[in-house]
């Protein structure tokens, strides 16, 4: 039986997860219901991992430059966001 995840952990996989949906739906996400709340737990998620790694943060809401600047630093202190498959 696997241990149940730790609350970073599970941060990280859902961050994964989202990764692709929200990359996929940011062009045409302001006319897309599903595609804003996507973006928004994305963006939520981004902002928590920033904390809890102490990485500087642009204010919300962000722009796309802003969650790539972030995913990039997160990457840098050691959390990738990518989904595996985008990893490549």
């Amino acid at each position: 039986m696997s241990q149940p995840l730790v609350p970073f952990e599970r941060l990280a996989a859902e961050l994964q997860s989202l990764y692709g949906p929200v990359h996929e739906h940011a062009p045409r996400a302001v006319f897309d219901g599903e595609g804003l709340r996507l973006t928004a737990r994305y963006n939520a998620l981004l902002a928590d991992a920033a904390a809890m790694l102490d990485v500087a943060c642009p204010p919300m809401p962000f722009t796309r430059a802003d969650r790539s600047w972030l995913e990039e630093a997160l990457v840098a202190a050691g959390l990738d966001v990518r989904s595996p498959s985008a990893r490549g």
